[in-house]
């Protein structure tokens, strides 16, 4: 049988890394249940390289600062990690406690769940204007290389 946790939490971005952090600093059995592949949520994704101003303890501290930092605090904790599951389904069964089972039929035992999902996942979808994709791929370019063009001109 799998190991009962006494917290699981769905989503691994900021917010549930930090919710790690303070459940192990509690002496919880802490799980950490992220859809996709990477923790550090939406703040990794958008917000990379940008300045976040509306975090405690942080007067301006850039996202991938902020996603290292607060990872690196989860992980002193040593909460299990699970990556590229998404749960489909949350059970609560006669004892109180939780069965969570994945899209993949993968089943995980809890006594508490927390949901730090933010909005959910996020999925890019494209624009369908022939004439604006050239332009959109300058962009994406540029959001996702952005210190590997400095200083270049683009035509």
């Amino acid at each position: 049988m799998n190991a009962q946790f006494d917290v699981t939490i769905i989503g691994g971005g900021t917010t549930g890394l930090y919710t790690a952090f303070y459940c192990g600093m509690r002496d919880m059995k802490t799980k950490i249940i992220e859809y996709k592949s990477d923790l550090g949520g939406k703040v990794s994704f958008f917000y990379p390289e940008k300045k976040i101003y509306d975090v405690g303890g942080f007067y301006g501290v850039r996202g991938e600062d902020l996603v290292e930092s607060v990872e690196k605090q989860a992980l002193s904790v040593q909460p299990e990690i699970v990556t590229g599951e998404q749960i489909a389904s949350i059970e609560k069964v006669e004892d109180g406690s939780f069965i969570l089972t994945t899209t993949a039929g993968a089943r995980h035992f809890s006594k508490t769940v927390i949901v730090a999902s933010g909005l959910g996942t996020f999925d890019m979808e494209g624009v369908d204007l022939p004439e604006v994709k050239p332009m959109l791929l300058i962009f994406i370019t540029l959001f996702n290389t952005s210190n590997n063009m400095k200083g270049k001109r683009l035509q």
